[in-house]
């Protein structure tokens, strides 16, 4: 076979793989897994060797060094949320214990009912107390789901049911107004 033939049966076959890689046949598929099936069993048996002969996985520094500013990034991101989530005034940081949570879910049917996680045990949560984020409050606890876990439900300040009230003094210290926050309804203008 010349040389022009050869590369012409090379080109051909290429083309071949290619179309086949595009448009798989079931019935060559059969037989490819049965051609090399032989293969992967070889592959299988040979994975100790390859263990014992120091052919194992290894980390160069670079690689290590790129993982470690990686995690602390992302420490450091986290961080930088929890404090953003935290209220600015001062007045409503004092005498107040603030605990970082991450929203987990929804709770299906309830639109105004949040499924959150503190980091650890929920110790010194109690159903009642305010939801914040930021400068603004959002709900209260509703519920331990679970202790262990520190899982919480939250109840959102839209729920119809859900009040929150406060009294405006004015300079004197009177009190002004009375507002109560809380329980959003869908507006119907028909």
């Amino acid at each position: 076979m010349n040389r022009s033939r050869a590369l012409g049966v090379w080109l051909l076959l290429c083309c071949a793989a290619a179309w086949l890689s595009l448009r798989p046949a079931r019935a060559l598929a059969g037989f490819f897994d049965s051609a090399f099936a032989p293969l992967r069993a070889c592959v299988d048996l040979s994975a100790p060797v390859l263990l014992a002969s120091g052919g194992g996985l290894r980390a160069d520094a670079g690689t290590a060094r790129r993982t470690l500013i990686a995690s602390v990034k992302s420490t450091d991101v986290r961080r930088a949320l929890a404090r953003m989530a935290e209220p600015t005034d001062e007045r409503l940081r004092a005498g107040r214990h603030l605990v970082p949570a991450e929203v987990l879910q929804r709770i299906s049917g309830a639109r105004d009912v949040l499924t959150v996680r503190v980091p650890g045990e929920a110790i010194g949560i109690e159903p009642g107390d305010p939801v914040v984020c930021g400068d603004a409050y959002v709900g209260r606890v509703g519920a331990i789901e679970n202790f262990e876990q520190g899982r919480l439900s939250v109840e959102l300040v839209t729920d119809p049911h859900h009040g929150a009230g406060a009294v405006v003094l004015g300079a004197d210290g009177a009190p002004l107004a009375r507002i109560v926050v809380g329980g959003l309804h869908v507006r119907n203008d028909a």
